[in-house]
This record gives C-alpha cells, sequence and structure tokens, in this order.
C-alpha cells in the first residue's frame, strides 16, 4: 500500500477531449503521470475475507523520460495506480459519497 493523503498523491485534472476527469500523479516514480479509470469491478473473496479490484485504466499523457508503453508492462504502476483507486474509495465510503462516482 502506498503511503500519504490522497491530495499529495493525485490532483483531477480535467481533460478538453473526454467528460471524464483524469488524475496526474504527483509523486515519484510516476510523477507527471496523467490516466484516466475506466471500468472498475469489486468483488469479494470470502473464503480469505478479501476484496478484490479489477479496473481498466487509459494512460493519457507520460512527461519526458517515461514510456506509456513501459508503463503498461509494468505491474508496479498498475499496483500503484490500484493502491491509488483503493484510496479514492475509502474516501468516499469515509464521506458517505459513493454514490457519486458515476457523476
Amino acid at each position: 500500500m502506498i503511503d500519504g493523503e490522497l491530495d499529495d498523491l493525485v490532483v483531477f485534472v480535467e481533460r478538453p477531449s473526454s467528460e471524464l476527469y483524469a488524475l496526474k500523479i504527483l509523486q515519484e516514480p510516476y510523477l507527471g503521470v496523467i490516466y484516466t479509470y475506466g471500468s472498475v469491478k469489486l468483488t469479494e473473496d470470502e473464503a480469505n475475507d478479501n476484496l478484490i479490484v479489477k479496473f481498466n485504466y487509459t494512460i493519457n499523457e507520460v512527461p519526458e523520460g517515461i514510456s506509456a508503453e513501459q508503463l503498461r508492462e509494468t505491474k508496479d504502476f498498475k499496483n500503484y495506480i490500484g493502491d491509488i483507486l483503493i484510496k479514492l474509495l475509502e474516501d468516499k465510503v469515509q464521506n458517505d459519497q459513493l454514490t457519486d462516482l458515476n457523476t
């Protein structure tokens, strides 16, 4: 799991070419990467008492020196943005805004 507050990890950014907000990463090692979540599916693994999170994402922009293709191929990047997604969901639940995720 990543450390830090959500506001220190990402910022929402508007993309003129899309109705969806994207997220811009504010910390290394992915500083400056802008991406958008696609579909998100949460399933409960009752046998192991775990929540399984599956999601799609699109890399919208990468800073110089980082390859979008390399990011797509690394498990570390997907885990990193998966941890951010979990923090986003936890924040929504704590603020009783979970139904607002699709707006």
